[in-house]
């Protein structure tokens, strides 16, 4: 058998580590396809998540000719056995979507919350997924807000750091807005990604 060499891919160290008090709530969208043997493992990555449970909502979708959880009484076993994980489960029988059109439909229809973590019902999640991705993403949140507020007092001279990290804070979210309901339109591109995030940042 032959060695198979993993090359050292470059990545950022996180070095935020929110408390649990402040963390966000976090909806999990998982489109789903015939996949009640994968049931125990669903549960296993939920329930292993160190992310506070009380923090969480699982949102399924199911479509085709199979329901997940063949009736209710699985379905209530489900519920218990991810508890205090909140659930959202829908099943469109006479249905059949692609993997694409279904996570659109979770994150505009189903999911309650504005952080979403992807999850596929059949790979093996690590504990700190979720954590780790939150405190990544608050992180580069930070650092773009302070490269700004550090270019505009370079320029300015009565420069209110107060009222900038304010303003700042603002055109974050609102850049984030705007991108979330473009990927919640029903038909999205990487392409027509790229040209938004372009002409926020007035990238080329």
């Amino acid at each position: 058998m032959t060695d198979i060499n993993i090359p050292n891919l470059p990545s950022d160290k996180v070095t935020l580590n929110l408390p649990d008090s402040e963390l966000p709530n976090v909806s999990i969208v998982m489109p789903c396809y015939k996949r009640r043997r994968f049931i125990p493992l669903i549960i296993a990555n939920i329930n292993n998540q160190d992310y506070p449970k009380n923090k969480l909502e699982l949102c399924i979708l199911q479509d085709g000719e199979q329901d997940l959880f063949i009736d209710e009484k699985r379905l209530i076993a489900f519920r218990k056995a991810i508890h205090p994980v909140k659930l959202k489960y829908k099943y469109e029988p006479n249905v059949r979507r692609t993997i694409g059109n279904k996570r659109n439909i979770l994150v505009k229809n189903m999911a309650s919350h504005k952080f979403i973590a992807n999850m596929d019902s059949d790979d093996i999640y690590m504990r700190p997924y979720i954590r780790y991705s939150i405190n990544a993403l608050k992180e580069s949140l930070e650092i773009i807000k302070k490269d700004e507020i550090n270019f505009h007092k370079k320029k300015m001279e009565d420069f209110d750091e107060d009222q900038a990290e304010l303003v700042t804070s603002r055109f974050i979210q609102k850049i984030t807005t705007r991108f979330v309901q473009h990927l919640k339109e029903e038909k999205t591109s990487v392409n027509e990604s790229i040209q938004i995030m372009s002409s926020i940042f007035g990238a080329n």
